[in-house]
């Protein structure tokens, strides 16, 4: 048997990804987006004195390791192992992800209503790969986890010692020799906030406020899901715009001040963050349901306690930031909005609404709140408050004169 040793990377060596998709996935997409790299975010000296706990891990393994992997190996079934973005503290942060059969191509724009069929059932209902061990590199260390029944793995991490916030890149890669499985390393990230600073933060939907999904028509949503990919599914003109300035202008550069919290299902992560790339929006951790009825799932109907125990725990994680929160009239998100409002009195500093129900700005349930029918004129409010600038406000302007209406 023909072993190739396949060092541990040190901390240097592990890059952030082009995207925030697991290795392999299609990678020509926007790359206006720049993420840090290890060495912007820590410095060797940080590494080296770093005092990296772990949760309940099954495994941890010093960064001197070597792990060893036979390629010959790799006739066998091959696996994804997608890494969802998550975002936390210093103090206390997750890395997660989900073990699950490869898929035979990556999406393009001339994929058939058949290809995304296929590609979305795959995502929805892949195959289950429990019980499977998986290596996962944080800060040049590497801690040793299992799949559920579902495929899903978490590992909880701290570093107290940690000064720098930003991206903190993480890798995963399938522990060899288990059955016929073989995977090629996952690049991912978990988005670091100093819960002590002052800062201002962006809360935001996704489905019809910064991506066209009809979900207000249940069989023009399921259409949407199901016919399309990040490709051929349409942003909302100007949103990628309006969110990239929030999060620039509110420490002057885009390293994670979005949050994006969604009622659509966590297997669906990886298209969400392609859609956000390709379609040039700020990256940021992603908060989507973990469906189900059994214990530590989300009711796939429930909306309201749903995104409001997601947003209530944002404020608490970071409890000196304030946010801006960005939705639409679909569903619950103004009822949500203003049930936080009232719980953390002075930390929301604006809340805008995309309007796609034909509503009006004098409707009792938007009181206090930008009800606005093109992102111009958010971004005209944002500009006036001071929480974009001028300039800003112009880009997202453009965007919208350039796009073709849409219709919800």
């Amino acid at each position: 048997m023909n072993l190739k040793p396949l060092s541990v990377p040190s901390l240097p060596d592990l890059q952030p990804p082009a995207s925030a998709l697991s290795a392999g996935a299609n990678t020509g997409l926007n790359s206006s987006i720049q993420l840090k790299s290890p060495q912007e975010i820590f410095s060797q000296d940080q590494f080296q004195t770093m005092n990296l706990a772990t949760g309940s891990v099954p495994h941890a393994a010093p960064a001197s390791e070597t792990h060893y992997v036979n390629f010959s190996s790799m006739r066998g079934t091959k696996l994804d192992i997608p890494l969802y973005t998550s975002y936390g503290t210093p103090q206390s942060f997750s890395v997660k992800g989900r073990v699950i059969e490869a898929e035979a191509s990556d999406p393009s724009v001339s994929d058939n209503w058949l290809d995304n069929l296929r590609r979305t059932a795959h995502q929805l209902k892949a195959e289950d790969k429990q019980n499977l061990w998986v290596d996962i590199t944080v800060l040049g260390q590497i801690h040793r986890v299992k799949t559920d029944h579902e495929g899903f793995f978490e590992l909880k991490l701290s570093a107290p010692g940690l000064q720098e916030t930003g991206y903190l890149p993480v890798q995963a890669q399938l522990v060899p020799g288990q059955k016929h499985y073989y995977s090629l390393p996952s690049l991912g990230k978990v988005v670091l906030q100093n819960p002590a600073e002052m800062s201002r933060g962006v809360i935001s939907d996704i489905d019809d406020t910064i991506q066209v999904s009809h979900a207000v028509n249940k069989t023009k949503m399921m259409e949407t899901l199901l016919f399309k990919n990040p490709y051929t599914q349409q942003p909302v003109p100007g949103m990628a715009e309006f969110l990239t300035a929030l999060d620039r202008h509110a420490d002057g550069k885009i390293d994670g001040d979005v949050n994006y919290v969604s009622g659509s299902p966590l297997n669906i992560a990886p298209r969400l963050e392609t859609f956000l790339t390709l379609h040039g929006f700020p990256e940021g951790a992603m908060d989507l349901k973990y469906m189900g009825l059994g214990a530590g799932r989300d009711n796939p109907t429930e909306q309201f306690n749903y995104k409001l125990g997601k947003i209530r725990t944002l404020f608490e994680t970071y409890p000196n930031r304030s946010f801006v929160l960005v939705g639409d009239s679909g569903e619950k998100d103004p009822e949500v909005y203003r049930e936080i409002a009232l719980e953390f009195p002075g930390r929301v500093q604006a809340v805008y609404i995309h309007n796609v129900t034909g509503s009006q700005a004098s409707d009792a349930r938007f009181q206090g709140m930008v009800l606005f029918d093109n992102a111009d004129q958010a971004a005209a409010d944002a500009a006036a408050r001071g929480l974009i600038s001028g300039q800003e406000q112009m880009q997202v302007l453009a965007a919208v004169t350039q796009a073709a209406p849409q219709a919800y």
